[in-house]
């Protein structure tokens, strides 16, 4: 009941925000102040984002070009546009210490697939509308034959990144953490260092679409305990009230003119972007 309430207070803040047309913040002396957020994007002329990187088909680097690209580089790219500024990428190796940037105000966005968990443990931080969902998965080796459910995680090793969502669905069913992206993980599974690893499913299908003789399977698909926790969004401090009202707006246009939808069957397939809800009309 704890979770239900929890989780039904994160989606109502990140709602309301979206809906609020409050442009003031209380400052740390308890007086107000105007909220500038917006207007120093505006005349930086930058949307400073942070993500990690080498989660394909999200954000990485095409081996051709070496640009950075995938489905959330290009929704911040569009959002950005449509606010007549250009981007300014930070991005990390690793998960761990993406949202530490963002609470030092290093940038001014995260998106990278941030869920109701990510936002509970970032008080400080509030959550832009959903605009994809993230269907989970648990990897194994092809030859294990110990791991075939969620429940047989307690006391297993899983690669993942250690302050991560999906590591903390491994912990949740019992399993230790070692700290590692989707590209380590599925390495150190093969070679029977770790014994799974939890991850998107379409991250998960893209990798196996371009490395098919990888030894590894879906032991399980996870199970959401509410469809809100599926959802996908951007993280922002929670002072920047009129920058989140204006990419909440912006969002919405995308999802609304169906940019969404379509950047989904470009990095997802068209059977992927056919199930996702938020995309049904």
């Amino acid at each position: 009941m704890k979770r239900t309430v929890a989780v039904l207070l994160a989606v109502i803040s990140a709602l309301s925000l979206a809906a609020c047309g409050s442009k003031t913040q209380v400052n740390n002396t308890g007086s107000w102040d105007t909220d500038n957020s917006l207007q120093t994007v505006l005349e930086r002329g930058t949307l400073r984002a942070g993500a990690e990187g080498n989660w394909n088909p999200f954000v990485y680097n095409d081996l051709a070009t070496g640009n950075l690209v995938g489905y959330e580089v290009e929704i911040v790219e569009e959002i950005a546009k449509r606010m007549g500024v250009k981007v300014e990428w930070s991005i990390a190796n690793q998960w761990d210490g993406v949202i530490a940037g963002l609470q030092a105000n290093r940038y001014d966005v995260v998106f990278c697939g941030c869920t109701l968990a990510n936002l509970e443990a970032a008080p400080d931080c509030v959550g832009t509308i959903p605009y994809r969902e993230d269907p989970i998965v648990l990897v194994t080796a092809e030859d294990n034959n110990e791991i075939k459910s969620w429940e047989d995680l307690k006391g297993k090793l899983s690669a993942n990144a250690l302050t991560g969502d999906y590591g903390a669905i491994a912990k949740q069913y019992g399993a230790e953490l070692t700290n590692a992206s989707l590209e380590q993980a599925m390495e150190l599974i093969v070679q029977h260092r770790v014994d799974c690893s939890v991850n998107s499913q379409i991250a998960i299908n893209t990798y196996m679409a371009e490395k098919p003789d990888t030894p590894v399977k879906v032991a399980a698909k996870y199970e959401y305990p509410t469809p809100e926790e599926a959802y996908s969004y951007g993280m922002i401090l929670k002072s920047k009230v009129t920058l989140t009202e204006k990419i909440n707006e912006i969002l919405q246009e995308m999802l609304d003119d169906g940019y969404c939808r379509d950047l989904a069957v470009k990095y997802f397939g068209q059977d992927v972007a056919d199930n996702i809800s938020l995309y049904q009309k």
